[in-house]
């Protein structure tokens, strides 16, 4: 039954992600070769912004810095650089 409320809880939120930012996309976010969570952003107002919809990293994985390097190059993007 558990597995079931968070498949559903699932579900609910990648609809509502994707009625909010339709050209939401998800990466995977990766950490000395191994897939570590999971990137979801969208672009709007033609490319002038860059939406963070969902940013999660496996608990094993936090606190290595992991998540701030993939908003650090998102700010290099959105700067240009």
């Amino acid at each position: 039954m558990a597995a079931s409320i968070v498949s559903h809880q699932y579900e609910i939120r990648e609809r509502q992600y994707r009625a909010r930012y339709p050209t939401v996309v998800d990466h995977v976010v990766e950490a000395d070769g191994r897939p570590v969570g999971r990137l979801s952003i969208a672009v709007v107002d033609d490319g002038a912004v860059i939406v963070v919809v969902d940013l999660a990293v496996l608990p094993e994985a936090q606190g290595r810095g992991v998540a701030s390097a993939v908003l650090s190059q998102l700010l290099a993007k959105a700067d240009g650089h």
